[in-house]
């Protein structure tokens, strides 16, 4: 028997502590319903339950963001729905006044609420909005830019059209249909209409009655209103350029003995508008200065590059007006709008040009020359074979003149890069690599992956924007004007629909405007107008049927992901809840019996502290 060691003692408060110690974390337990409190308690298990957990709250906030995407959809569907009721308005307008029971006043009146309808389907494209993003003006489609802005812009883009780099080649402008009249007969006493000239005059089967009497600024305000219900604008100008828009001296009045002329145009370009004028008295016309005849406008004239190009060879190009549309299989559909081009020689040939006729040599045998070296380059072969091409033509070294040749097409390459985003600085080593392999005649597949490995950070498409601005520049015919289209990823809307990187929806809602519906030109003041009108509008009903037949999809397909996210984060949690939570019942269970155990030591703690007093027992003995 010892006292300096109670061993029985720190026996039993050895177990006690580790009773003391299972019930702390069972206490902890049953607190905080967490089996897993802190990473001792499990260390495997709170990796995977974290990592879990990360994947819960990511599928329920891809939840509420599906639902965010199914509210902005319904915004955008329930604008269409007015839209679409509009444009069945304007049909039955349209069929309405192609009756012959409509006078020009009742057509009038039925146009007038026709631009009212087409203002506010302006206004919608403008306007609707979501969470400050514009829905229907085209802002969550593609990005696509020309690489001239002043030649033309993008009307819309189809969901088919994929990024890349497309070049549309314009040999001639759309033009408007003129009918310019010769100087205006002084046979107008006192600046009236005499008796002898009174009649009528029918401008695309609308007319008006000029009568005796008649000022000369009743006859030209009757002739201007007339203009303006088929469609067409009537100036008047004098010898000395009074009148015309480009006139920059002072204010003249109109009189018919000043020797005026007069001007009719149509508004709008292409074949499809002309100017048919008639009268019931030649004299009337000729004293006017017109001449009874019927005029057209011209549609532009554009082809397409399926070679150097991202269009492919099954695309085909129509032209109405100064609009092109390029379509191709699987709804592909590119719609540009052409301005007022300048088509003639590039600026790049034109100084080439000048330095071989610098030598002495005839334009007519430069250009040869450079066409021979343009040839050479566009199948592809290097710049010595270029320039022996056009030796063998001139004589003379045509080097400097190549050479301003490939310059032009290092700018135009630098300037494609910067346009498809490439960093200024890049773009310039870009279009240097670029130059050296057309030079040395290397083939685009060559050239494209040259670039690539010595520029980082570079995209394919960017190097094939600039390799054909290059190749454009120096291999193709001058007198046309080549309209490269640069089409982005960027733009559509991004839903993120999981809860992982990569995992979104891709949002693209065409611009829905009046001009991109095609109803900005209609004009029911005519009844062939309104004839045009009616298939005019059943195109722009169908176009818009079929956005909100797309976004319809896309909102069933939110609504299963919706459905698909909620069962995915229910199951996810269950197993989450497995490893991290507390089973309740097995902490209590657990809890009561330390808790009895504990008792239970702290009495045989108590007895054995007991025990050293017994042996003092002894010395009482």
């Amino acid at each position: 028997m010892k006292i300096n060691h109670n061993m029985p003692a720190l026996k039993a408060l050895h177990q006690l502590n580790k009773t003391n110690n299972v019930m702390d974390k069972t206490m902890e337990r049953l607190s905080s319903g967490l089996r897993i409190n802190r990473a001792a308690d499990d260390a495997a298990g709170l990796a995977i339950a974290q990592k879990m957990d990360t994947q819960v709250r990511g599928l329920k906030q891809a939840n509420r963001n599906a639902m965010d995407g199914i509210s902005l959809i319904q915004t955008a569907e329930g604008a269409l729905n007015e839209v679409h009721a509009m444009l069945q308005r304007i049909r039955e307008l349209a069929v309405q006044v192609s009756n012959g029971t409509y006078d020009p006043a009742d057509r009038k009146a039925v146009q007038d609420e026709v631009k009212q309808l087409q203002n506010e389907i302006q206004r919608i494209s403008d306007h609707i909005e979501f969470n400050e993003s514009k829905l229907l003006n085209g802002e969550i489609d593609r990005r696509a830019f020309p690489d001239d802005d002043k030649a033309a812009k993008i009307v819309s883009l189809s969901d088919s059209v994929k990024p890349g780099t497309y070049a549309v080649t314009v040999t001639a402008n759309a033009t408007k249909a003129t009918l310019e009249g010769g100087k205006v007969s002084s046979n107008f006493t006192d600046g009236k209409i005499q008796a002898n000239q009174a009649g009528i005059i029918n401008i695309n089967g609308e007319e008006v009655r000029i009568e005796a009497g008649d000022s000369a600024e009743t006859v030209f305000n009757k002739l201007r209103d007339l203009a303006e219900t088929v469609g067409l604008n009537l100036i008047a100008y004098g010898d000395d350029g009074t009148g015309k828009p480009d006139y920059n001296g002072g204010a003249k009045p109109f009189e018919f003995n000043s020797g005026m002329h007069l001007v009719l145009e149509t508004k709008e370009y292409g074949s499809d508008y002309f100017i048919d004028l008639n009268a019931s008295n030649s004299t009337l016309l000729a004293d006017l200065g017109l001449t009874a005849t019927k005029v057209k406008g011209t549609d532009v004239v554009a082809s397409i590059d399926s070679q150097n190009s991202d269009f492919s060879p099954t695309a085909t190009v129509t032209a109405k007006g100064n609009i092109i549309t390029v379509t191709d299989i699987d709804g592909f559909t590119m719609k540009l709008e052409t301005q007022d081009i300048t088509i003639g020689y590039s600026e790049t040939y034109k100084l080439a040009l000048q330095a071989i006729t610098n030598t002495g040599l005839g334009e007519d045998i430069a250009k040869a020359a450079l066409d021979a070296a343009m040839q050479a380059f566009a199948k592809g072969q290097s710049y010595s074979v270029a320039l022996m091409a056009a030796n063998s033509i001139i004589g003379p070294n045509a080097t400097g003149a190549i050479n301003i040749l490939l310059n032009g097409g290092n700018s135009k390459a630098i300037k494609a890069a910067e346009i498809a985003d490439v960093d200024s600085s890049t773009a310039s080593a870009v279009a240097t690599k670029i130059y050296d392999g057309i030079k040395d005649g290397k083939s685009d597949a060559v050239i494209i992956n040259d670039v690539l490995n010595s520029t980082p950070g570079v995209a394919e498409k960017q190097v094939k924007a600039a390799l054909l601005a290059f190749r454009m520049e120096i291999s193709n015919p001058m007198q046309v004007k080549v309209l490269q289209i640069n089409v982005l990823d960027a733009g559509p809307l991004d839903l993120q629909i999981g809860a992982n990187e990569g995992q979104f929806m891709e949002i693209r809602i065409p611009n829905l405007s009046p001009q991109a519906l095609g109803i900005d030109k209609i004009n029911l003041s005519t009844a062939d107008g309104a004839q045009k009108a009616i298939t005019t509008a059943d195109e722009a009903i169908n176009m818009i049927s079929s956005v909100r037949s797309k976004l319809g999809a896309y909102q069933n397909r939110l609504e299963h992901t919706v459905a698909n996210l909620d069962v995915a984060a229910e199951n996810m949690t269950a197993s989450l809840s497995r490893i991290q939570d507390a089973d309740m019942a097995k902490e209590m269970s657990e809890y009561t019996q330390k808790n009895v155990i504990s008792q239970a030591g702290m009495a045989m703690l108590a007895q054995a502290n007991q025990r050293p007093q017994q042996i003092l027992q002894l010395l009482q003995g």
